[in-house]
């Protein structure tokens, strides 16, 4: 979808805001505006006008059935809810960070290396902090590499893997790196030691972790209405599972699907195949919701599963979501 179109045409009048309902392509639009500011007897110019919200429907549906959509989710006439999901899905599958969660991270200051180095040095591995963090990026860039080469020889269907030589998107478990790091050092960790290292390395790096607001409101109504909801999620299990739980939001999915427990991740539809698979999806009663274009809409769209786009503030600068079946321009709650 492009820019919102002017609010001169096919009006409905409510309340204080309009809402523009027309046939755009291959997809209704729904367009909320609101007055800025009133102007004389009643009259008002398109540039008094500002959009607050931005979605498309199928052409399938009638605007009529658009319109009860929007009273009932958007609007929140009914019991003063709020959602901005159609519910006419059956099955609802997130993207964890950018989507639900919003997260910084800052892997390059110098001062978590020290720290690290530090931490390191408890257990007899001695490294300077400038070391340890170009050995660390060596291992991760090779561990991939690795890895990228395994899921393409595995493949039986050779055609299959030459498919994938481009997209084949490897997953490595990040904790083997941590344990490399004492072992190049003399050291043998144990599994649990190389894990604590990795969350002690996450927690320095993050300068804030939360969730958007309305996001597990948002989950227990998908539920309450008897919908069947799940987490795609680029990520590594012993930082993520660690994170849901402490947002409180893990109990909240049907089944939590996190890349490094496959060796793969988005946008390679191997992973997304994994959830399809293991449930039994049906995807054309399926809608996936991310805010990254390539690694969430499109692997959602070669499964040929609706996709819902949010540009949140984690989202890739400039992305651009046109194969994307409804969006939302500034995301910032549920």
């Amino acid at each position: 979808m492009k820019s919102a179109p002017s609010p001169c045409t096919d009006r409905l009048w409510i309340c204080r805001g309009i809402f523009v309902i027309r046939e755009y392509g291959t997809s209704w639009q729904f367009i909320i505006f609101f007055r800025t500011h009133c102007m004389p007897s009643g009259e008002f110019s398109c540039v008094e006008w500002e959009a607050v919200e931005l979605l498309s429907f199928p052409l399938a549906p009638k605007p009529q059935s658009i319109l009860q959509w929007v009273v009932r989710n958007i609007i929140g006439l009914s019991k003063g809810k709020s959602m901005k999901l159609p519910l006419t899905y059956d099955n609802y599958i997130f993207d964890l960070y950018g989507t639900l969660v919003d997260i910084h991270t800052d892997e390059s200051d110098t001062a978590i290396w020290e720290k690290l180095a530090m931490f390191y040095g408890y257990y007899g591995a001695l490294y300077e902090a400038k070391e340890l963090k170009e050995r660390y990026e060596t291992l991760v860039k090779s561990s991939e590499a690795e890895l990228k080469k395994k899921i393409e020889k595995s493949d039986a269907d050779a055609q299959f893997a030459i498919s994938y030589a481009h997209e084949a998107s490897p997953e490595i478990h990040i904790e083997d790196v941590f344990e490399k790091l004492y072992e190049e050092k003399d050291v043998n960790p144990t599994k649990e030691l190389s894990v604590h290292t990795g969350q002690f390395f996450r927690v320095m790096s993050t300068e804030y972790i939360k969730l958007y607001p309305g996001t597990k409101e948002m989950l227990k109504e998908l539920k309450k209405a008897g919908k069947n909801v799940y987490l795609l999620s680029n990520a590594q299990r012993i930082f993520t599972a660690y994170e849901m739980r402490r947002l409180d939001i893990f109990d909240l999915f049907d089944d939590v699907f996190i890349s490094s427990d496959y060796n793969t991740k988005k946008p390679d539809i191997r992973f997304y195949k994994e959830l399809i698979n293991k449930h039994d999806i049906d995807v054309s009663k399926s809608l996936f919701i991310g805010n990254d274009s390539t690694t969430d809409i499109k692997g959602a769209k070669e499964c040929r599963m609706d996709a819902f786009y949010v540009k949140s503030n984690i989202s890739p600068k400039d992305d651009m979501a046109h194969d994307a079946d409804y969006i939302i321009d500034n995301f910032t709650n549920w």
